[in-house]
């Protein structure tokens, strides 16, 4: 018979060691790593150690060699003490990576500093943290629009370094006339450093345009103590604006000693400024201005005199004081201004609205706090039309009621219990948004209306591939719920707000899950789900589209990731098993030792163990029966041999 080599359970492959330096950095010192079969199995596992310990961009995803750049694919092909690169998605960059040497710290002069002691209890605010630490959250309004909600923005630690990369993160999601140029604060200071952005404040971004003073804090999204703080100040200011000037001139003149009142460095009443002399040659007594005696080189010379259109730039504080006109004011004019535009003016529908500020009539804020999408609309049905609006208007209702009896049917619409109407008069949206459901009347050739349904709307997300914080790629889907919240706003402020929303729960599903871990995934789907239907929401709700539901239907994972899951799980499982017999065994060996131990106390007790073994084999209708020997009779006949 041939012999059997005996199987081995331990891997007796040697572990082997290598240098890793990092791709396009002269001055990474390479780093060493000891490879063993036991915890690097496969080359994924290799490149996650690397991706721990070696900062490389977006992971490490690809080895080279350091000569001459050759990719490495198997954890074979590395060689015990060789020396590699590696690299994320970027291609490999030649340098000389075997000779790099470690630079030496330059001798520095230690400074005594006093280090403030930050105790981990506490709240420290955004303006005393140590700069570009930490994001910022920030709350911002779109300047002179009252019906848009602030947008909440994190502001990354990276964008903080540049107050552009601070307004272009802004003009993500906050879209003003032009583009983010500004950003103020609600009293209309204007900001131009990041280190002045404090966090959960409330800020207006403007574009080209000036800032509008507008009650921003009376929004209901703003908090109640800020709401108060800023009210506060606006009463004082009033108080301030109430006082009488003349009042403050006397308690002015009053306050002036006599002595003071007649010196020369105070203005005197009743006496005007005397023009200028001319220029005289000869110099009078008592002036330093003027020359003693004439010079003789500048006689005969003609006298030049200074032009009139010359300008001479006075100091700051030489400059008369400007007039600033009140908001009453400058709503006034703004409405002057909206009001003498021509009709056939391109403008947004947020354009429009928004601005039409009325100094005599003012919307009440209580409305805002019951809605929070209140459009504020016209005083009147045809506002703004103009002359030739009101013409049109004036003829197709005169040609209504000239054909009545047949206009009826063209003047009438009917819409159902789940659907709204927006109406446009000669394209303007009418006073009191949506109509409906039921009966609702129209003028023929000025009107025209859109449809909206308010039933909920449900679409699945088509399958998305996402790489995983960890590097596994998986496919993923689900279904969204959302319905129309304000019909107004989903006409008028996006073209197709259904398209939209499916491009955006795509985008959303992909950023959510791409932070997450693959056991995050599988373990966390209602957190998941949440954060996506609370992401969806906010950004549809300048759409008027309310997102109810969020939900993830299916993760698919890779066939070779499912059979290491499979193998794995197989493996722990027979691993247990294995452990739950060895234990079985012990106890019924320690029982049948104990049995034993009884069984020598008396020699009788193994008889009657005999003659129950027997019974139980002859109950089975067994032909053949076995008798068993005692060992004590086979020991006396061993004993006579011998």
């Amino acid at each position: 018979m041939g012999s059997r080599t005996p199987h081995t359970l331990v891997d007796t492959t040697p572990a082997k060691t290598i240098v890793v330096y990092r791709n396009g950095d002269q001055f990474y010192v390479g780093r060493k790593f000891v490879l063993s079969r036991r915890r690097v199995a496969t080359f994924e596992a290799l490149l996650e150690q690397l991706t721990e310990q070696v900062e490389v961009p977006f992971g490490v995803r690809r080895l080279f060699t350091p000569t001459r750049g050759r990719p490495v694919l198997e954890l074979d092909s590395l060689q015990a003490g060789g020396k590699y690169v590696a690299a994320g998605r970027e291609r490999f960059k030649k340098l000389d990576y075997i000779n790099i040497v470690p630079r030496k710290p330059a001798k520095m002069r230690k400074l005594k500093e006093i280090k403030p002691v930050v105790h981990c209890g506490m709240n420290v605010p955004s303006r005393w943290q140590m700069f570009h630490r930490m994001s910022r959250q920030i709350n911002v309004f779109t300047n002179g629009r009252l019906f848009i909600p602030p947008v909440k923005i994190i502001i990354p630690k990276f964008s903080l370094m540049e107050w552009n990369s601070v307004l272009a993160t802004v003009g993500e999601k906050v879209f003003p006339l032009g583009g983010v140029r500004k950003l103020f604060t609600m009293n209309g200071h204007l900001l131009d450093n990041s280190k002045d952005l404090q966090d959960n404040h409330f800020y207006v971004a403007a574009g080209l345009e000036a800032f509008k003073n507008f009650p921003y804090w009376k929004s209901p999204k703003v908090p109640s103590e800020v709401q108060q703080k800023y009210t506060d100040m606006e009463k004082h200011s009033r108080r301030k604006k109430k006082e009488d000037p003349k009042v403050k001139d006397t308690r002015k003149q009053d306050s002036i000693s006599p002595k003071t009142q007649d010196s020369v460095f105070y203005a005197k009443e009743g006496k005007k400024k005397p023009k200028a002399e001319a220029l005289i040659q000869s110099g009078a007594d008592g002036d330093v201005f003027k020359a003693q005696t004439p010079n003789q080189e500048t006689q005969g010379a003609p006298e030049v005199k200074e032009a009139p259109d010359v300008r001479v730039e006075l100091p700051v504080d030489g400059r008369p004081a400007e007039i600033v006109k009140d908001t009453e004011e400058t709503h006034r004019h703004m409405s002057d201004f909206e009001s003498n535009r021509e009709d056939n003016s391109r403008m947004s529908f947020k354009k429009k609205f928004p601005l039409r500020h009325n100094t005599k009539k003012k919307a009440p804020l209580k409305n805002l706090s019951k809605n929070k999408k209140v459009v504020p609309f016209p005083d009147s049905p045809s506002a703004g039309l103009g002359v030739c609006g009101w013409i049109l208007v004036a003829i197709s209702f005169l040609f209504t009621v000239i054909t009545f009896p047949l206009s009826i049917w063209m003047c009438i619409k009917i819409i159902k219990e789940y659907e709204r109407a927006i109406i446009f008069r000669l394209g303007r949206i009418l006073q009191g948004g949506a109509k409906g459901p039921g009966l609702f009347f129209i003028l023929p050739c000025t009107d025209s209306f859109i449809k909206v349904d308010m039933r909920t709307i449900s679409f699945d997300i088509p399958p998305q591939e996402i790489l995983t914080k960890d590097s596994v790629t998986i496919s993923v889907d689900g279904v969204v719920y959302y319905r129309v919240q304000n019909a107004t706003l989903a006409v008028a402020n996006i073209t197709n707000a259904d398209s939209a929303t499916r491009l955006l729960a795509q985008t959303t599903l992909r950023n959510v899950l791409g932070t997450k871990n693959l056991s995050q995934i599988l373990s966390d789907r209602e957190e998941i789900a949440h954060n996506m239907q609370s992401t969806l929401d906010d950004a549809t709700d300048d759409w008027g589209i309310k997102v109810e539901r969020v939900e993830i239907k299916d993760v698919k994972l890779p066939v070779q990731l499912q059979r290491a899951m499979a193998a794995e799980a197989e493996a722990s499982r027979e691993a247990r098993a294995k452990v739950i017999a060895a234990e079985g065994e012990m106890n019924a060996s320690r029982a049948l030792k104990e049995a034993s131990m009884v069984i020598t106390e008396s020699p009788a007790a193994l008889q009657l163990r005999y003659l129950q073994t027997l019974t139980t084999i002859a109950a089975e209708k067994n032909s053949t029966i076995i008798f068993p020997l005692p060992i004590d009779m086979l020991q006396a006949v061993m004993g006579t041999k011998q």
